[in-house]
Formats: C-alpha cells, structure tokens, sequence
C-alpha cells in the first residue's frame, strides 16, 4: 500500500512539471528582431527616445531612464540588433463590405501612448511606429540572445 502511494506521488509530480515545462514552450514572444541604424537620442520626463532607422522606415524606441555605470552604452551612427514591439495598435483593417472607410494615408496621422506615468509620447513626421526593447535598458543595449 505504501509502495502504490508512493508510486503514484511520483507520478502525479512528474506530470505536473511536464505540464509546466509544456505551458512555458507555448508561450509566444511578442517581439521582433531588428538590426537598425541609431541616428538621434532624445529625451522626455523619464524616459529616453532612441531614433532609429531601417529600411527607409524611422521608428523610436523607448527605454526607461535608469543609470547603468559599466555597459555597452548606445551611440550615434551606429547599429544595433533591438528585439522590438510596437506600443501602437496596428493601422485599422477594412473589407469591402465595411462602411468604414481607412484614412487616404494612415501615416500621415499622428499617433500616441501614455506610458506607466502617464508621459505623453507620439510619432513625428516621418517616424512609423513607437517601439520598447527587450534589449535596451536605459541607454545600455544587451546582446540578444
């Protein structure tokens, strides 16, 4: 009788570590790897604004101010590999049968979002999308791994 609970216990805690280990395999990754070209750093209330550029496309990536002494610090004029999700809601989808109409140029509308502390942040002429960084702490870029 001891040796059936015993074995049962066994089992009953090596599935739930499968199920775990199985739960954390599916979860999915919401960012995306870019290799873009910082051209402008920026600031607003405590956050900093790092411009970058790929593919003709100006994005701004934003990155809580923190203070990091010894790291591999962002620089102008130069790439980096950022791992990157957008903060904006993609451009609205329509079908012909909707009475919505899209704007003529969706680009040429200014978009916004509120961070945690409620600064205020939104896209310039020629920026398409505001972005975070996995990889990006402060002004500091980790290798993505």
């Amino acid at each position: 009788m001891k040796r059936t609970f015993i074995l049962i216990l066994i089992l009953i805690s090596c599935k739930g570590s499968q199920i775990d280990h199985e739960l954390k395999s599916n979860q999915v990754d919401l960012f995306k790897e870019i290799r873009a070209k910082v051209y402008k750093i920026d600031s607003i209330e405590n956050y900093y604004l790092v411009y970058a550029s790929k593919d003709n496309y100006n994005y701004k990536i934003v990155s809580k101010m923190v203070s990091n002494e010894d790291c591999n610090q962002v620089k102008l004029d130069s790439m980096y590999s950022f791992k990157i999700r957008s903060l904006i809601l993609p451009e609205p989808k329509t079908n012909k049968n909707s009475n919505y109409s899209k704007p003529v140029n969706y680009d040429d509308f200014q978009k916004c979002v509120y961070m945690e502390d409620f600064t205020k942040i939104c896209t310039e002429v020629r920026i398409k999308d505001i972005l975070i960084s996995k990889n990006l702490i402060g002004l500091c870029h980790r290798k993505i791994q």
